[in-house]
């Protein structure tokens, strides 16, 4: 890839180049043939290029603000579906499907750095202590022998709040207020509130 030097350090360089051409021949016709032909020989190959302190910090200026914005270009390519909206208000009941099966079932705290953050997190435990699958629309709902347990309660180390990457998330939805995990949910926040 070739970087195209902005105008008037493209201008800066013609003119020295320019008068280095004119300086050269007035040079080699003072000196002897013989050293002429030595030096101007010599003089191609070791010709230095000479930049200005102004010029060689634009230029390092210039070469900076070029790396920098490709790393921004970078992260941003990185960054994780940035573009993910719940599908309701901030606060409300939520049952967040994961890849792989399992699902909790929280209240929407954020969305921010590409995580869901739940609090009050829910999961639903099945009769054979193992968490259920992905449930189907035409399934009908857990078994007897299931539950509802509370992360706070059942979980030895009792999280008050769950992240949840969003590449990892299959797919989330809203919980009805009537529902019957709606009316489990909130009995089971209100025994831990009577607990205290």
């Amino acid at each position: 890839m070739a970087i195209r030097l902005p105008r008037p350090i493209r201008r800066w360089l013609r003119k020295r180049a320019e008068a280095a051409a004119t300086l050269k021949p007035a040079a080699s016709s003072s000196s002897s043939s013989s050293s002429a032909m030595s030096s101007s020989g010599g003089s191609s190959r070791n010709m230095r290029l000479v930049l200005p302190a102004p010029v060689l910090g634009l230029l390092l200026v210039f070469t900076g603000a070029i790396a920098v914005a490709e790393v921004v270009r970078a992260i941003a390519a990185a960054e994780p579906r940035q573009g993910f909206v719940p599908p309701g208000p901030v606060g409300g009941l939520y049952t967040v499907f994961l890849l792989g099966g399992p699902y909790f079932i929280g209240t929407l705290e954020a969305v921010e750095r590409g995580t869901v953050i739940l609090s009050d997190v829910f999961y639903v435990q099945a009769a054979g202590g193992q968490l259920p699958v992905l449930p189907g629309a035409a399934q009908p709902p857990p078994d007897r022998g299931s539950r509802l347990v509370r992360r706070k309660e059942g979980d030895w180390h009792q999280p008050d709040r769950m992240a949840i990457p969003i590449e990892r998330i299959l797919l989330m939805e809203s919980v009805g207020r009537d529902s019957l995990v709606a009316k489990l949910v909130s009995e089971g926040t209100a025994r831990q509130s009577g607990a205290r």
